[in-house]
């Protein structure tokens, strides 16, 4: 199936293409931290948008050239997405709807349920492709 070519723990991966552009981006530009917010929210949202998206389309670059595991896509996607909730859903804390806030990340935590599912699911579907087509017997010419 999917064989892991490098030496290097996906965690490594994760920190830094996960965890490090977060902290990145909410230090500097999150409204939770600076008082007057720095940028206005749309500019936020779009590049919460832009750091999601650039996780994803990583982490299956990765996954194509054999860096990661096959399930490294399916969490470091839904933990990008948690993360950019936690951007976005900002100005709840505004309006006083803490707990709204922490329930709607919650709930994006817990979609890797789903997904660690759907991995289980392609693992499957992939082990057994792989296995039908390794039995079948070759034609030689004698």
């Amino acid at each position: 199936m999917n064989k892991k070519l490098t030496k290097i723990p996906d965690w490594i991966f994760s920190f830094l293409l996960i965890f490090v552009p977060f902290l990145i981006i909410y230090l500097c530009l999150s409204p939770d931290i600076w008082i007057p917010p720095v940028i206005e929210y749309k500019w936020l949202v779009i590049i919460g948008f832009g750091y999601w998206l650039f996780v994803s389309l990583c982490s299956i670059l990765f996954l194509y050239l054999k860096m990661v595991n096959f399930s490294f896509p399916f969490y470091s996607i839904i933990l990008s997405l948690s993360f950019w909730i936690l951007i976005i859903s900002s100005p709840l804390t505004e309006q006083g709807q803490n707990g709204l806030r922490a329930v709607i990340i919650i709930i994006s935590i817990l979609m890797i349920i789903p997904s660690l599912i759907l991995k289980n699911y392609f693992e499957k579907r992939l082990n057994k492709t792989y296995k039908t087509k390794g039995n079948k017997k070759r034609f030689t010419k004698k």
